[in-house]
């Protein structure tokens, strides 16, 4: 089962939040759509405005995701 790390950076601030092991990108990827909502929700848009949430696999790059984007 691959490890995916989850990390939010803006520049040249970044920040690890948690890391899992899950069965699959899709799986990884729900859970990336969960973190930004929580991130969302608990931040005003002045916080959250230009940060983009990464993940990663094994050393691999599964998806960038911009907190703007997300829905």
């Amino acid at each position: 089962m691959p490890f995916y790390q989850y990390t939010i950076h803006k520049g040249d601030q970044r920040s690890d939040l948690v890391a899992s092991d899950l069965p699959d990108d899709a799986a990884a990827l729900r859970q990336a759509a969960e973190i930004i909502r929580d991130l969302k929700e608990n931040h005003a848009p002045a916080w959250w405005n230009g940060w983009t949430l990464r993940v990663t696999a094994d050393g691999r790059n599964v998806s960038e995701i911009s907190f703007l984007d997300a829905k």
